[in-house]
């Protein structure tokens, strides 16, 4: 899912539905090999997205060989550094591979402030984390943790954190689920996953979407002038809107498509 936002965030794509803004990304990876982002998972979500792989714009992935987030000095290199390379998107796979303090102490929330420098300096900070074991009653029944209290960790941690967001499984249905919203409510993102052909092969193919994405008559007509989609037939439109994480049918964009035409042209 990290590497799906990455990919829509490098490209300025939308991501399951929701519009991005097109930056550099870096993906701060102290979990995998690098082969399996690199050669695989994100050449198989860029053809996902209908995007060549070879298109693609360069990002960042690394990994650090020292502590970093418990040195000030080696925070701000960082941050210099991404700055310098034009990256407005930083994600971190996993806060625990790099928190140096005890999850379980009120300290476990320095992990987050020690990358404030980023976010001063218009980098947004995307970190993945798990969530805790089941607790357990005086009787023996186990619960699962959720909410914003579903984080692995001390409680501190909610406190710091500008916005959480929970991936959750229902049967076949996924969908993510904002428990700390930093304004209003936000509904649930609804997620279709698809995985075709077998991992690493040269067809590979990952596509992510979300089912229940729609677009008011009004903004799909302002988005066909502002794309310049008028001498598209209703079925181009449908695709392209497609790959823009939108579904509409091809009635509703046969009608949009005339109205659009005598509106704006």
């Amino acid at each position: 899912m990290a590497l799906h936002l990455a990919v829509c965030v490098l490209t300025g794509t939308r991501w399951l539905g929701v519009e991005t803004k097109q930056c550099g990304v870096a993906y701060w990876d102290q979990d995998n090999p690098d082969t399996v982002l690199t050669d695989n998972r994100i050449v198989a979500i860029a053809r996902g997205l209908c995007i060549d792989p070879g298109t693609l714009p360069h990002g960042i992935i690394f990994r650090a060989s020292g502590p970093v987030i418990s040195d000030p000095i080696e925070v701000l290199k960082l941050r210099d550094e991404l700055v310098r390379r034009g990256v407005g998107l930083l994600i971190v796979d996993t806060l625990a591979s790099i928190n140096p303090w005890d999850e379980q102490g009120v300290t476990f929330s320095k992990v987050i402030t020690s990358l404030f420098p980023m976010v001063e300096s218009g980098i947004a900070v995307f970190m993945l984390h798990h969530i805790g074991k089941p607790s357990v009653d005086n009787q023996g029944q186990k619960h699962a943790r959720s909410g914003i209290e579903a984080a692995r960790g001390h409680s501190s941690l909610a406190a710091s954190i500008g916005a959480a967001y929970n991936l959750m499984m229902e049967g076949e249905d996924r969908y993510i689920e904002c428990v700390k919203p930093r304004y209003g409510r936000v509904p649930p993102i609804h997620i279709n996953y698809d995985e075709d052909f077998a991992m690493g092969l040269p067809d590979w193919k990952i596509t992510i979407s979300s089912p229940r994405v729609g677009l008011s008559h009004e903004n799909l007509t302002h988005l066909i002038a502002s794309n310049r989609w008028q001498s598209l037939t209703s079925r181009k439109l449908v695709e392209a809107l497609a790959l823009k994480g939108f579904s509409v049918s091809q009635s509703t964009a046969s009608r949009a498509l005339s109205e659009s035409k005598r509106l704006y042209i």
